[in-house]
């Protein structure tokens, strides 16, 4: 089935840690939500995402739907886009004294990729 393309559901929980206490938080959820959740938004909601030796098709899909596609230096798995989330998207998101120490993604609502 993965061989077509096909749309996901995915959920992304991230877990971060700090050594910095201020006013009582390491962080504000809401501002951690709000700023992952613009990347996601930005990046890779309601797009294609393909890896980009798949260019041409890329070009193709977005000939024909005029979809964004967004591009990636791995296979889109589960697992490879968790990793990225927590290993090159965060670290550039949030300050060194937030640090990102796991992503969940959701595949569906049944199946899901940890990345510690």
């Amino acid at each position: 089935k993965c061989n077509q393309l096909h749309g996901y559901h995915h959920v992304i929980e991230a877990t971060f840690s700090g050594t910095k206490i201020k006013d009582g938080i390491v962080a504000d959820f809401h501002e951690l939500t709000r700023t992952l959740g613009r990347w996601v938004e930005k990046n890779w909601d309601h797009n294609t995402i393909l890896n980009k030796r798949d260019r041409k098709l890329g070009a193709a899909i977005n000939k024909i739907t005029n979809q964004k596609v967004y591009y990636t230096d791995f296979d889109p798995t589960a697992e490879n886009m968790a990793q990225f989330i927590k290993n090159k998207v965060c670290p550039k998101l949030f300050s060194k004294d937030i640090k990102c120490i796991a992503v969940r993604l959701y595949d569906n609502p049944d199946c899901f990729v940890d990345v510690t």
